[in-house]
Parts: C-alpha cells; structure tokens; sequence
C-alpha cells in the first residue's frame, strides 16, 4: 500500500479516537411540552466535526423524524456543537446544550436546524460566533448565550431571526458590541444584558426593538445614558438599569417615551437627587426601586403622575423622616406597598398615609424609629403586613394603629418593647406571625398567633401589664403639675415643647413634701436643675440646648437605690444626680411645662420589665 495512503488513514483513524456521541432515547416533558427526546452523551474534547451518525436504540415505533428535544448530559464535553445533530433529527425543536465547553459557533453548527425554537447554550466557554451560525434558525424563538466567554459579536449576526422573542447575552465579558447587532430583531420582546462589562450605550443599540417588553442592563458599568437610548422602545414593561455608577447624569427625558413601562428598576446606581422628570410620562407604572442610592431628601410632589402605582421602595438610603415631603404619596391611591427600611427615620408621619388607604404592606425596618404615638396608622384600612425590626420602639399601642382585622404579620424584632397593648393582641385576630425576638419584655417568635391566642397570652404578661404604665398626655403652658402613678424604679419620658419642662416625684398625687422636682432647659435652654421640697436648690448643670425645639427629646429618670439620676437619652452619663437625704417612697411622678405646651410620651425604665409574682 502507498506509503502516503497509510500516513492519511492513520491521521484520519487517529483523529477520532476518544470522539463518542450517543443518545438515550425517552419521554419527556420540558416547559410543560411532551417531547420524544434524545439525552445526548457526546466526548469530542478535540472537535472533531465529521461524526456520521449518533448512536443510540429508539424506543419501540420511534424514530430520528420524532425527536424533538436534544439534551446533553451532565458528563457530556465537546468544543463545538456537532453538525450532524438537525441532519440526523430534523423535527428537533428544543436544545438544551448548556455547560458542555462549546468554543465557537459558526456556519455549520446548525445546518438543518429550520425547525428549532428553543437553543439554551449558556455556561459554555464560547469565544466566538461567527456571522450566518444562526442562518438557518428562523423559527427560533428563544436563544441563551449568557456565562459564556464573548468578548464581542459580529454586526447582523442575528439577521434572520425574525421569530426570535428572548435573547440572553448576560454575564459575557463583552468589551465592543456593534451599533447593528440586533439589527432585524424586531419581534424580540425579552432581552438581558447583565453584567457584561457595558461601559457606554450606544445611542441606536435598541432602536429595532420597537416590541421590547422587558430589558435588562444589570451591572454594567455604563457610567451615563443617551437621552434618546429608549426612545423607540414604547412598548417596553420593564426596565432594570440597577448597579451602574450612572451618579446624576441620567437625564430628566430619559423615560419620557416609556408610557407603557410598568416595572422600574433603578437600585444602587448612585444618585444623589431625584430629577421629577424621570417620572412625568410613566402613569401605567406599577413598581418603582430607586433603593441603596446616594440621596437624602425627596422633591415634593416626585411621584405625582404615578398613579398606578402598586409598590415603592426607597430603602437603604439616607432618608431622615423630616426628607419625605408629607404630601409624597398623595397621589398614588392605589399603592399597596412601602419600603423605606435602612434609613434614618425616627418619627413616621400620619400624614404620609392620609390618601393612600389601600397600603397592605409597611417595611419601616432598621431605622431609628422611638414610637408610634396615637394616630400614626389610623388612615390604613387594609393593613396586612408590618416590618418594623431594629428600631428604638419601647411601646406597642392600639390607638398607634386603624383597623387591623387584616393583620397577618407583625415584625418587632430587635426594638426595645417593655410594653404592649392588650387591646392591639386581641384585636388583630387573624394574625399569624408576631416576632419580639430581641425585646425586653419578651424575645419570642409566635406562629399561628391568632389562633393560639389565649394560649399565648400569658406569655406576654409582662408586656401587658407593663402597659398599665404607658402615659400619652399634653400639658399647657401654665397649668398646674398633672399627676400619674409612678412605675418603681423610674420613667423613660420623651417631650416635644418650645421651653423648659418640669417633672416632680412625690408619694401623692399632688405636689407635697417631701418632694423632688427636676427642672430641665431653664435659663433660656442652658441649665438644668434639682429642687428640694419646692424651694431648695441641690443640683444644677449646665446643659445648653438641652431641649430640642419642634422635635421630642428623651430623657430617663431613675429614684433606685435612693439616688435621682437624670440622662438624656442615648447617652450613658447622667447630667444630674441627687441622693435623696430624706428618703421616701416615689408613688407618683408630675408633669408640667411652665411656659410652653408639651406633648408627653412616658413609659417605665426598662427595669419594669422583670415580672413580679410570676
């Protein structure tokens, strides 16, 4: 035999070794789709392309013309898709090829695939895709190229895929994508391009799109957006732009044409300012999340033209209370849920809610909210569902809260709660999770709350009866001292007056000797005092600015151990100590604002917590 005969057949035999492709034959359903489908096992780690046949034993009264699912198992490599695959089952509509190595895809990869509408080919090692590799697809209609290895595509690359409604390209390292790519894609309606390295949009990328309903641009690096980037996209129903450095320069029409847009995703891309134009056009949207920005206060009337709007998150930025406009969601009648956790609330505003009484869902959690006076939820008629975890709240009242016979879930975990309305327990009947973990007064998880709830109350009784002890009151400028049974070993008070407060501590109900009165923010708000049965003067401190006007300001007072000690609230230091030479009982503490109305919060020190008699 000719010497170079031998050479070329040895290569030929050698190139295939170690090259296997199989099916296994089987039923399956996919998507909800029965399917006559061939579980391909392929070891072609060299790429070898010139496979003749695959190998495998149909299932009784099958055949090649009715596979219609291809599926590459789990242990299955090869560099390229084989081209024998459509030749070999020309009815194939479904190819799960994802994970095996695939390289590259070029023009013979799918020769024969007229029928395909489904190719997922994500998680592979693709590389390159050559011009025409989809030619012969034209009824397909989802493709999956996300976690591969593409550093760009090929300009007209998807010409010809007039059918194809979701396209994948996320998680590539892209670097350039040409201006024409999705250039004869007019029927697409989802496409993803997340975390691909983006750093500038083209103005024109999305112009044939004019079906698009959902885009994704999820962390890129787009640092800006032309105006006119979305200007075509009018059908467009959600828009993620989420984690890209954009800062400020989003301009204010960026959305104008985006009339039908319903879902808004603009989490983490570091804005300082809200622009009131972004939101001008957008009358259908449903969901906005501009959470994990940069801003620290809102425009009044931002969010005025969304008034279909269903769920709101502005959370995790740096939102004081008084930063929220009161008329904010005025005209947003049908919201249904607010998230403002991670902020730095400390009082919620009744006014917020006033005209916007469908609200079934308040996540308020991890801010620095101290009460919830009387009235604060009252205009919420269809409350299903509270988050207020990792607060400062000490009391839980009913008169805080409207109607609650929808109330499922309540979170309280990680406050300061000593005590808890029975009235709020009973009342909130279907209720189904209660969680105080981290509370003083209880640190419980209770399921099936409602349900089990005299089972469950008598756990909760230090809670309860500590709330015997809650007093909300206002006193006017020049009244006389208004008395209240004093819980032993003292008072948490918080006050929001204009002037100087006083606070006396008797064994009656009325001011007698022995008696001690503490006189804070006197001298024009710069010195506070202890005074001995009402005319001797034992302690004084100078405390400038003590009294914050227009806002509550805490403080504790404690009589233990014979000893008065005043401390502002947040501090560990008190500004005033007395010890008492005349001992006697504190039956009763007086409140009283000399020159000025106060609106009062008291409630007892958490010592009161520890149960009595128990």
């Amino acid at each position: 035999m000719n010497m170079k005969i031998i050479v070329l057949l040895s290569l030929l035999f050698g190139s295939s070794l170690g090259q296997s492709i199989t099916c296994d034959y089987k039923d399956s359903i996919r998507d909800g789709v029965s399917h006559y489908a061939c579980y391909l096992d392929i070891q072609n780690p060299s790429g070898f392309d010139g496979f003749t046949t695959i190998n495998g034993t149909h299932l009784p009264g099958r055949n090649n013309a009715n596979v219609t699912l291809l599926y590459a198992q789990a242990q299955s490599r090869t560099v390229i898709f084989p081209r024998i695959t459509c030749s070999q089952f020309p009815n194939l509509i479904h190819i799960d090829f994802e994970r095996k190595g695939i390289v590259t895809l070029n023009q013979n990869s799918f020769v024969g695939c007229i029928n395909v509408q489904i190719a997922w080919l994500a998680g592979n090692e693709i590389e390159t895709v050559h011009i025409g590799a989809f030619t012969n697809m034209t009824r397909l209609m989802l493709l999956d190229l996300s976690a591969n290895r593409l550093p760009t595509l090929p300009e007209n690359v998807f010409s010809g895929l007039v059918n194809l409604q979701d396209l994948n390209l996320s998680l590539n390292p892209t670097i350039t994508i040409p201006n024409g790519v999705f250039g004869g894609l007019g029927n697409l309606r989802v496409l993803n391009m997340m975390s691909m390295r983006i750093h500038t949009l083209v103005p024109n990328w999305f112009a044939p799109l004019l079906n698009l309903q959902i885009l994704t641009l999820y962390g890129n690096n787009i640092t800006s957006f032309p105006e006119a980037a979305f200007s075509s996209n009018r059908n467009l129903r959600s828009l993620e732009i989420s984690r890209n450095p954009i800062g400020d320069n989003l301009p204010g029409g960026i959305f104008r044409n985006l009339t039908s847009l319903e879902q808004l995703y603009m989490v983490g891309i570091r804005i300082t300012t809200i622009n009131t134009a972004w939101f001008a056009t957008l009358t259908n949207l449903e969901q906005l999340y501009i959470q994990e920005n940069l801003f620290i206060s809102i425009p009044e009337r931002s969010f005025d033209h969304l008034i279909s709007l269903l769920v709101l998150d502005i959370g995790k930025n740096h939102l004081p209370d008084t930063a929220i406009p009161a008329n904010l969601f005025d005209n947003m009648r049908n919201l249904m849920v607010i998230i403002a956790d991670y902020n730095l609330i400390q009082t919620i505003n009744p006014r917020w809610f006033r005209n916007i009484t469908n609200v079934s869902s308040l996540d308020f959690n991890y801010n620095q909210i101290n009460d919830l006076p009387a009235g604060t939820f009252t205009s919420i008629a269809s409350l299903r569902e509270i988050d207020l975890w990792g607060n400062n709240i000490k009391t839980i009242s009913r008169e805080a809260f409207g109607f609650i016979g929808n109330l499922t879930y309540a979170d309280f975990e990680q406050n300061v709660i000593n005590a808890i309305d029975e009235r709020f327990l009973r009342e909130a009947s279907p209720l189904e999770f209660l969680f105080l973990w981290g509370n003083l007064c209880s640190g419980e998880r209770f399921y099936s709350f409602g349900a089990n709830l005299e089972a469950f109350l008598p756990r909760l009784a230090v809670c309860t009866n500590n709330f015997r002890w809650i007093t909300e009151t206002t006193t006017v400028s020049g009244e006389p001292y208004r008395f209240f049974e004093a819980p032993s070993p003292g008072i948490q008070l918080r006050v929001n007056t204009d002037a100087e407060v006083h606070i006396s501590l008797t064994s009656f109900d009325f001011l007698w000797n022995p008696s001690v009165e503490i006189i804070i923010g006197t001298r024009n708000n710069t010195l506070s005092s202890i005074i001995r049965n009402q005319d001797t003067q034992i302690a004084v401190a100078h405390s400038p600015n003590i009294i914050r006007t227009g806002q509550f300001t805490g403080f504790r007072i404690t009589w233990a151990n014979h000893a008065i000690v005043v401390t502002r609230e947040g501090q560990s230091f008190p500004f005033l100590v007395y010890n008492l030479e005349c001992i006697f009982r504190v039956g009763f503490y007086g409140l009283r604002s000399p020159e000025s109305n106060a609106i009062w919060s008291i409630q007892p020190v958490e010592a009161e917590i520890m149960p009595t008699g128990v």
